[in-house]
């Protein structure tokens, strides 16, 4: 067992949270020790661990009483298998689940759902700042789904049903931003270059010679077939109006 370090950023396994005073642990799994250790003194530190048992350890021996230790490093596939051995092998007295990635044997009692009913009624998350939004925009910035999340997520738009009164809130909703200026339909050109971009399914080369072949005297019709596209398409790349970021 060793602590956890800058080295295992990208190590995914099975790790414990020990307290150095009595010696009780948490066993769990990570996909990445650093982020996952991060979750946990995060939460503890807010008191708002899921774990009721570490969580009043924590606060009663303080987090200088605790160290985060990797038990074995595996790979992402079996995090689970490896995970369930052991817990069932040390029994470790700050789990409250037993089951491995599950929440199975963990009740709520009614006083505890009803204060998660009340924290999450009419919940509303207040606007991110200009700074935050640009540092989340430079952090995803050039990532894309996977295919088949990409198919998944679309798949779910399609079949999700609206119920008359969801439809009028979301209305209501939208109407007040537009109105109040949080939103607004007028797009930058750089936005409307980035959307294009997103969905472009001539490539910025094949544009190119688009416009080379139109202006040796091309017609739009077999530059369309050439390149599987229609007239219209071939003559909005021809006039600029679409691929615009292409010089």
């Amino acid at each position: 067992m060793a602590d956890v370090s800058l080295a295992d950023v990208e190590s995914s396994g099975i790790y414990q949270i020990r307290n150095l005073v009595n010696g009780k642990v948490y066993i769990g799994s990570a996909t990445c020790f650093r982020i996952r250790w991060g979750f946990h003194r995060n939460a503890l530190n807010k008191g708002r661990h899921h774990s009721k048992h570490l969580q009043d350890s924590w606060r009663k021996h303080g987090r200088h009483e605790f160290s985060f230790e990797i038990l074995e490093r595996c790979e992402r596939g079996s995090l689970i298998q490896k995970e369930q051995a052991w817990i069932d092998a040390r029994n470790p007295e700050f789990n409250i689940c037993k089951v491995a990635g599950s929440t199975l044997g963990r009740l709520h009692g009614s006083e505890t759902r009803d204060k998660i009913a009340a924290r999450a009624k009419g919940r509303k998350f207040p606007p991110r700042s200009p700074e935050y939004r640009n540092k989340f925009s430079e952090i995803h910035a050039g990532k894309k789904k996977p295919a088949h999340v990409m198919a998944a997520l679309q798949t779910g738009r399609r079949q999700r049903v609206r119920t008359p009164e969801e439809c009028s809130r979301v209305s209501e909703s939208l109407r007040l931003a537009y109105q109040t200026g949080l939103r607004t339909r007028e797009k930058t050109e750089n936005h409307k270059n980035k959307i294009g971009q997103f969905y472009a399914k001539i490539t910025d080369d094949e544009v190119r010679q688009i416009r080379s072949l139109k202006s040796a005297g091309f017609t739009c019709k077999a530059l369309a077939q050439k390149y599987n596209s229609n007239a219209g398409t071939i003559s909005a790349i021809c006039n600029r109006k679409r691929y615009r970021w292409v010089a």
